[in-house]
């Protein structure tokens, strides 16, 4: 979960400094439109990452019912 929450806060002020085209360390309070901009990209991101999240939980329980069953 850290490592998501790194990850998609990385992505968020790395759309907003592009967006801006300087480095953005706080909240643009001036362009607000950056700041949503990058929460677009920061959920597509996050949404991402839940599906693998999901794709191998879901693998590790059907392999842990198939060694069940053998």
């Amino acid at each position: 979960m850290i490592t998501g929450t790194t990850l998609v806060t990385s992505v968020l002020y790395a759309v907003m400094s592009a967006q801006l085209g300087t480095s953005v360390t706080t909240y643009p309070a001036k362009h607000p439109e950056a700041f949503v901009a990058g929460m677009h990209v920061a959920f597509a991101v996050a949404g991402i990452l839940l599906v693998i999240a999901f794709i191998m939980t879901y693998y590790r329980v059907w392999m842990r019912r198939r060694e069940k069953r053998a």
